[in-house]
């Protein structure tokens, strides 16, 4: 006799499957499910706690008494020729098949948590497993939206067929998420995509881009930002709201990058500078923020870098005040350490520069060195 398992799991997802293939010369096959510490099994409606030789079910449900293991549901996806399961508690199954040589069995194993819709998410897991993966192509759309028609949420893994060698961008629960593919070994030439479908709802998912021709995660933010509620109009100004999921020391702000160069900014409703061509720098801090650009040249002074957190900004007409704290990983500064930021002046000359100083200048700006707290740099 000689048996064969393929076990297939998709991260995420609340079950596996096991794939037996068996040949024998003998025409009676049987195969062991070990279920130790299993001491119950239930199918349809009825639970049995002793050994038991049943008909082949399509659903069974093994209890713990003990309460130490999560109750376990197994499917009977393809029964092949099995004609009875035998239960012995504490130790596992036989599936037993007679006047057979060889056949396939495909079972499912299964966690299910949802107690009050405990059926109708058993229903609806069989009717999602049966699905490894979904194939889309793009074609000529820019974005392709999937749905799922339970009443439950599911994980779906998509086999893109005409992949472009770019990264993707996902919406879920109106939030656009940047999320890397898998490349396919079995099927060179497509990507695997993963993608979480809510409950009787659907997602998007588009080539790594801007989204709707305005706004997409910045360099080295993609994985830490989302994006929803992308906006425009016709004097030149776009928007969009943004979740900051967390920072790190290895970049000094998070951003976006629009799709034309920025004039002016404003964060929340109120005046923020701090941008550099077409990006828009956030505060460095968890958070959700909600920006408004407005495209063209820049007329004013404004911050382009900087490890500080910028709080606030203002611009008077010849003042640009600025303050600052420290970013999440910073408690206290070194004494005599000091944070510097690079400011763009736009045409304006640099006077005097209230509680920092001058370290560098250029042409077109200047490096100021600083302690937390308030800064004016003073323009002629």
């Amino acid at each position: 006799m000689r048996e064969r398992r393929t076990v297939t799991m998709h991260s995420d997802t609340p079950c596996f499957k096991v794939q037996i293939r068996r040949t024998s010369e003998i025409p009676k096959l049987g195969t062991r499910i070990g279920l130790e510490r299993y001491d119950s099994m239930t199918m349809e409606g009825t639970t049995y706690r002793q050994t038991v030789s049943l008909n082949c079910p399509k659903r069974m449900v093994f209890a713990d008494s003990r309460g130490i293991l999560p109750e376990l549901t197994v499917l009977v996806l393809k029964p092949g020729r099995i004609q009875t399961v035998e239960w012995e508690p504490e130790k596992g199954l036989v599936l037993q098949s007679e006047d057979v040589t060889q056949e396939t069995i495909e079972l499912a194993f299964a966690i299910i948590d949802n107690e009050p819709s405990k059926n109708a998410a058993i229903d609806v897991l069989l009717q999602a497993i049966q699905q490894d993966e979904q194939e889309v192509n793009f074609g000529e759309k820019e974005a392709i939206e999937i749905f799922n028609p339970h009443p439950s949420p599911i994980v779906r893994i998509l086999k893109i067929t005409d992949p472009n060698g770019s990264p993707y961008q996902v919406r879920e629960n109106g939030w656009w998420m940047f999320r890397g593919a898998q490349p396919s070994l079995k099927h060179p030439g497509c990507d695997y995509l993963k993608v979480y479908l809510p409950a009787e709802g659907s997602v998007k998912i588009r080539r790594y881009g801007f989204i709707d021709g305005v706004v997409k995660n910045g360099w080295g933010c993609q994985y830490i930002t989302a994006i929803k509620e992308i906006g425009t109009d016709k004097e030149r100004k776009e928007s969009c709201t943004v979740e900051v999921f967390n920072t790190t020391p290895l970049i000094f702000a998070p951003r976006m990058q629009f799709a034309q160069k920025i004039a002016s900014v404003e964060l929340d409703g109120k005046p923020w500078h701090y941008f550099d061509e077409d990006l828009v720098f956030l505060p460095n801090r968890p958070g959700t923020v909600r920006i408004e650009v407005e495209y063209g040249e820049p007329t004013t002074p404004h911050l382009t870098r900087s490890y500080g957190v910028l709080e606030s900004s203002r611009w008077d007409g010849k003042k640009l005040a600025l303050e600052f704290g420290l970013p999440t990983w910073v408690n206290k500064l070194y004494p005599d350490l000091k944070l510097t930021a690079m400011v763009k002046t736009e045409g304006w000359r640099v006077d005097p520069v209230e509680e920092a100083s001058v370290i560098y200048r250029t042409e077109k700006g200047v490096v100021i060195e600083y302690l937390p707290g308030k800064v004016a740099v003073e323009c002629v």
